[in-house]
Formats: C-alpha cells, structure tokens, sequence
C-alpha cells in the first residue's frame, strides 16, 4: 500500500482508517480481476495515462489543457449539462472511454474524497458516494492528476499536518483539477465583474463544481481574502462535518451496485460469462455478490442502468 502513496508521509500511511485500508484493497483487487478479465496485452482504445507525457516542470494549468484536448469533451458541453449529476456521468464515462477505471462506494468517513491506484495498463479511482456530485467531479480530476505524474493519491477534506514533497502534490493536483473543470479564459469572463456571493453560485452551477472551486480561484487571484475564503470553508465545514457517516437510504441494492462498480466493468465482467470464459461463482467473486443475486444484477446492467 505504502508504494502506491509515496508522496503521503509514511507516519500518514499508517493511520489510514480500516474501512479506507478496505476499500483500497478492494481496488488492488479490482486491478487483480482486470487482468484476469483482459490480461496485460488488451488495451484499450485510448491509454490517457500513457497518451500524455508529463514534461518535468509542467504547470497544473498547461497540464489541465492537454488532458482536455486528450478527452475531448469541450467546455460548452461541460456548462450545458443539466445538472451535476449529468456532469458526472458524462466525466465519468469520458475518463473511462481514456482507459480509466472509475469505483465508487460509500465511504463512511467524510473525510476522505477519493483515493487511486497507479497502474499503466489498469489505473483505478475510486470515489466517496456520499459526497456531493460537484465534490465528486473536483476528486477525479483530483486523481487524475496522480495518475498522469505516475502516483497514486488519496484525496482528503482535512489534510494531516504536510511534508515539503505531499504539500507540493496536493498542490500541484488541486490546481489541476481547477484549471481543468474552470478554465482560466472563460472564468475571467465572466467572473471580472460582481464577485458577490450569489455571482459565486451562479459560477459554480455553470461549471458544475462547488462554490468553494470558484472561491478558491478568486483567492489566488487576491480578489478576496485569506479571511473570506476561509470563513466560508469553515462554515461549510460545520454543515457538512468530516467523519459524518452517511444515512442509510432504503435504496436498491441492485442499483447501488450497478453505480458503484459502473457500466464498463460490469460489462466486461458479464461478457466472459456470458462468452463462458467464467462460471457463476466466479462471476459473483468478480462482482461481489452471492450466486443467487446475478440475474437481477444483469437485468440492471442489460438496461444500461446507473445511479
């Protein structure tokens, strides 16, 4: 585990909470089963984590600018979906199209956003579902940015006390993933005039991220202050408190895991049944589930189903 986080101090490392250490196991398996699936000689079409080569010394923003290009979604598209849930959905089936892996799962700790596994065939995220969609969206590009510097990261809300090398890592990606989902061009714009508080909302549901994003954009820019920015994040701080655990939702547990697993993997798991390269035990390991519930699964997965 150590070797997938080397920009986290080590002392860090090991106070990762169990249910965290879990779920990260869980996606070293996940890589275990891909291989099994496809093996190292299957690629697929696109490879981001091998399409784009980071020059030493590359700015966040330059970077942010390939990996747009790279995916090929355009900052219109991004500001006409309808809400952040489409906004997801659309980055998450963009980045997996670029040969990603993206996992999702109730967390039950708030202050962990996401984390991923460095891979060059199989590069893995994982998501905390219990977030807001707008604080999903900023984690994956987020880990994005570990992916493409070669690391694996863990995205946190309260971050332990920094090294010189895990400061510059946060750093570095968080500015990524701003300058990825709010460009600089289009931001300044439209946020030149009227930095008021609803302007700042009405900024953050056209980018589809959090007002904090657009906050935080304003702060390096010195047009608010270190007071404001922060008076603001300690208030969503206390609405939303980091180690809150989330309601448990009469949900459907079929649904739930056609979103946490996701569309790719489920198919490529369903294909080698169904091609009968695997058994249904098999198919249950691969999917986490008892034998008795693969036919309500595969009858979500068939309607292309996702939460």
């Amino acid at each position: 585990m150590k070797g997938q986080f080397r920009s986290l101090p080590e002392a860090y490392v090991d106070k990762i909470p169990t249910k965290i250490r879990f779920l990260i196991r869980d996606g070293m398996v996940k890589q275990m089963n891909l291989y099994e699936l496809l093996g190292d000689t299957s690629p697929p079409k696109r490879k981001i984590v091998q399409g784009i080569v980071v020059q030493d010394r590359i700015s966040a923003k330059n970077l942010a600018a390939q990996a747009r290009e790279y995916i090929g979604i355009s900052l219109e598209k991004q500001t006409k979906c309808k809400d952040e849930n489409k906004a997801l959905k659309m980055w998450r089936n963009a980045l997996e199209e670029c040969g990603l892996w993206i996992f999702k799962n109730a967390f039950h700790d708030e202050n962990y956003c996401g984390f991923c596994l460095h891979d060059d065939q199989f590069p893995i995220i994982y998501l905390n579902n219990s977030m807001a969609k707008s604080r999903q969206i900023f984690t994956l590009f987020h880990e994005l940015a570990h992916l493409l510097r070669g690391k694996g990261g863990v995205d946190m809300r309260t971050t332990p006390q920094l090294v010189d090398d895990y400061e510059e890592e946060e750093v570095f990606c968080n500015a990524f993933a701003g300058a990825f989902l709010v460009p600089d061009e289009s931001f300044w714009r439209y946020a030149k005039k009227n930095l008021q508080n609803e302007k700042i909302k009405e900024l953050a549901k056209m980018y589809k991220v959090s007002s904090e994003v657009i906050r935080r954009k304003l702060l390096d820019k010195n047009l608010i202050t270190q007071k404001e920015y922060e008076g603001r994040r300690e208030e969503w701080k206390r609405k939303f408190p980091a180690g809150k655990k989330p309601s448990k939702s009469g949900g459907d547990p079929y649904a739930t895991q056609c979103a946490y697993l996701g569309q790719k993997y489920l198919q490529v798991v369903f294909r080698q049944y169904n091609q009968r390269r695997i058994n249904d035990r098999k198919l249950a390991d691969y999917l986490g589930i008892k034998t008795r519930s693969l036919e309500e699964l595969e009858s979500y997965v068939l309607k292309g189903w996702e939460k």
